[in-house]
């Protein structure tokens, strides 16, 4: 999804999954990425790319695929306490 290249490329395999992300940023935001083989947030990735918001201080997170993670530190603070509740 997007871009294939950028100013920062960041790439992750996990063997054992046969995982692989490649995530492309410009500036602070994510502007492409390619996933295979666990494929959960892809959504995620994909709302990040479409929307423009600013991603890069979850970079760790999202090159690890937890980007469930990075759904509820982008909720205000209050929505993440109702998160934590429910």
């Amino acid at each position: 999804v997007g871009k294939i290249e950028g100013e920062e490329v960041l790439r992750a395999f996990e063997g054992a999954t046969a995982t692989y992300r490649r995530l492309v940023f410009e500036g602070d935001r994510l502007v492409g990425f390619i996933l295979v083989g666990r494929v959960e947030g892809a959504g995620v990735y994909t709302a990040l790319v479409k929307t423009g918001r600013p991603a890069w201080k979850w970079r760790r997170l999202l090159l690890e695929g937890r980007a469930g993670r990075v759904v509820l530190g982008c909720l205000p603070p209050e929505r993440r306490e109702e998160s934590k509740i429910s």
